[in-house]
């Protein structure tokens, strides 16, 4: 979800849950449109933070980069996304709408071959409720130049 103001939000590639986020905002008085990456019908450098929530995984694997590359476009310079993406599941199969990004340093290299900058260390998370769903998380930032480091250990944790 990308924020215009605290009243405008951006839906992309919209799921049911958040669908059913934003129709409570909707009651709060807020607009929301819904847009579907690669291509983003805005004007460049107009968002301040995007939050790719569950998003990634959601795009096929061929489109992964130009999705990532318009987002960078659409962020304001200095501009933060938060991004996370399935992983793998541990004893369980993904349905074949999902299409993950089982490696973290898959992961990594999507986010700064689009011009990110990672904030963060890269995190494998699960969900308390649903233990076998593994996950990548990581804060990235816009950068004017492309992010540059031979010592990824860092990054990877």
């Amino acid at each position: 979800m990308c924020y215009i103001n605290k009243k405008s939000p951006l839906l992309i590639n919209v799921n049911d849950m958040k669908l059913s986020y934003v129709r409570g905002l909707e009651q709060d008085g807020a607009e929301f449109w819904l847009k579907r990456v690669p291509y983003l019908p805005m004007r460049s450098e107009i968002i301040d933070i995007v939050d790719f929530y569950w998003t990634l995984h959601q795009i096929p694997d061929e489109q992964k980069l130009e999705s990532l590359k318009e987002i960078y476009r659409i962020l304001k310079p200095q501009g933060t996304l938060h991004s996370t993406s399935f992983g793998y599941w541990e004893g369980h199969t993904m349905p074949s709408s999902i299409y993950p990004i089982v490696k973290k340093q898959t992961f990594l290299n999507l986010h700064v071959s689009a011009g990110f900058k990672p904030r963060s260390k890269i995190e494998e998370r699960s969900d308390s409720t649903r233990s076998f769903e593994k996950f990548w998380y990581g804060t990235f930032q816009k950068t004017d130049a492309r992010f540059q480091n031979s010592d990824d250990r860092f990054l990877l944790g």
